[in-house]
């Protein structure tokens, strides 16, 4: 990216004071420290100079043109190279073949920023700032021409995004790192500047977390960020960040009969036995760090021995708490609720469901997130 004048002196050369006369430079660019293949010789280019006057024995080519951005390729009249690459420019006079000269250039950074960016698709088209997990997989790409570094071979960089808590938690956990992952990103062409991964997981059923296992272990509102730091620019640390979102899923609501929830039951004793129920929601599994819970609400109404005047009555009202079973189960069970027929006069809330003969147990469950 860059311009290469070169100039030839030579007395000898002015061989017809009637015209400008011409000679011929070698360019070789050869591959430069840190290279698999140090020294090897990646272009060859040969220029014609052209005296600058028809008597003056200085021979000089212009705009010559530089670039890390084109493969190698002999004698297509681009120079080719990468940084730290060397160049040598060659002179050899043609009237005399022992009189030879030559000069080099090494190949320096030209620092340009960098960009780091999210996105939720393999064609790097749609940049995004949400993710919703087990839905959704996350790509990354990087943009940052400096770190096309050698034109001729397809380069890494690297990332790393890093996962903080978010606010279904609370204060007390807000923004604590759960998870860091070390991304690889690839160059898409030999010479693009442009680098990007695969595809990543990310899910919400990982416990206890693992880091650095090529998935992203999120929950509810969590905050994924994504550092790009440029190795040869200090200066340039670029990020991107995206929220985890909610992926709705239906639920289901059953009623048990036994502290195994293998007895799924309609009917009930009161007196005999003991109230369980069960809620499976999978988007309700938040935080794959802790048992999460969920609420549903138990109405005992009136059935048909108190005649069509009292029929439906909602007798009796209990708020449950049910708790995952595990960490990352998305099921959640409540501990055993009394069933009586002997309360007088009912009280709501009270732990205990109060019900009499063909009364109607109703159970609701309400997703918090999505109604």
């Amino acid at each position: 990216r860059d311009l290469m004048y070169v100039g030839v002196h030579d007395t000898d050369e002015n061989r017809n004071p009637q015209m400008r006369d011409t000679v011929s430079v070698t360019v070789y660019v050869g591959n430069g420290i840190g290279i698999s293949a140090e020294g090897l010789v990646l272009d060859t280019e040969t220029i014609i100079l052209t005296e600058n006057g028809e008597t003056t024995g200085i021979f000089r080519r212009d705009t010559m043109v530089l670039t890390d951005t084109v493969v190698p390729v002999a004698q297509d009249g681009v120079v080719s190279w990468g940084l730290y690459d060397t160049m040598q420019v060659v002179y050899t006079d043609i009237t005399g073949t022992s009189e030879t000269g030559s000069d080099t250039a090494i190949a320096l950074e030209i620092s340009t920023a960098g960009s780091v960016q999210f996105y939720e698709d393999s064609g790097y088209v749609d940049a995004v700032d949400t993710y919703r997990p087990r839905f959704e997989v996350v790509y990354v790409e990087v943009a940052d021409t400096d770190e096309n570094k050698n034109p001729q071979s397809v380069e890494t960089v690297t990332v790393t995004v890093y996962v903080g808590n978010g606010i279904a938690e609370g204060l007390s956990g807000l923004g604590l790192v759960l998870d860091t992952e070390t991304l690889i990103l690839t160059e898409a062409g030999e010479t693009g500047g442009v680098f990007r991964s695969g595809a990543i997981a990310v899910v919400d059923t990982e416990y206890p977390l693992a880091a650095r296992n090529g998935v992203l272990a999120v929950g509810l509102f969590d905050t994924m960020q994504v550092v790009y730091a440029d190795t040869n620019d200090v200066s340039d640390v670029r990020i991107d960040t995206a929220l985890v979102v909610d992926s709705a899923t239906a639920s289901v609501v059953q009623f048990y009969e036994d502290s195994g929830f293998t007895d799924a039951v309609d009917t009930y004793w009161p007196r005999q036995e003991l109230v369980w129920i069960e809620v499976r929601d999978q988007d309700e599994n938040r935080n794959p760090q802790l048992r999460d819970t969920v609420t549903v609400t138990v109405y005992a109404g009136n059935g048909i021995a108190e005649g069509a005047s009292a029929l439906g009555l909602i007798l009796d009202t209990e708020t449950i708490i049910l708790t995952e079973a595990g960490e990352t189960s998305a099921v959640f069970r409540s501990g055993n609720v009394t069933l009586v027929d002997t309360e007088y006069p009912i009280g709501l809330e009270n732990g205990r469901l109060a019900a009499g003969l063909f009364d109607t147990l109703h159970v609701v469950y309400v997703d918090a997130n999505v109604g």
